[in-house]
């Protein structure tokens, strides 16, 4: 799913989908290797050679 806010802050939609399953925070670091790690995955799934 893709929010896209058209007349409210993006700050204001923070937590609507309710609190996360992990009860710890992420780091940036955890972050930042997640979304690599999406981003290597749909490429590989995209049929693009590579």
């Amino acid at each position: 799913m893709i929010v896209v806010p058209r007349n409210k802050p993006l700050s204001e939609l923070a937590g609507f989908m309710g609190k996360p399953p992990s009860e710890r925070e992420a780091t940036v670091e955890q972050i930042d290797a997640a979304i690599e790690e999406e981003a290597v995955e749909r490429y590989a799934n995209s049929g693009r050679p590579g």
